[in-house]
């Protein structure tokens, strides 16, 4: 990897220390056996970890359900 984006990366996104958690929550594949956004909750609320979207696609509404409609989360 480009070491000058690693760093850009790094800095924006581990700004605190918090391990870093990259979370996909959905798929356009019919077959797959997802769990519904709330079940995410619980895991979204830690506030040990810091989380980054790697979801593809329209997400605002998803990211109002996942975060309890907090944008800083």
């Amino acid at each position: 990897p480009d070491p000058a984006r690693v760093a850009e990366l790094r800095a924006r996104y581990r700004r605190d220390g918090r391990p870093l958690v990259g979370v996909a929550w959905g798929s356009s594949n019919p077959g797959k056996d997802l769990p519904p956004l709330a079940a995410w909750r619980g895991l979204l609320a830690r506030q040990d970890l810091q989380f980054v979207s790697l979801q593809y696609g329209r997400i605002e509404p998803d990211l109002k359900i996942l975060t309890d409609g907090d944008p800083a989360r």
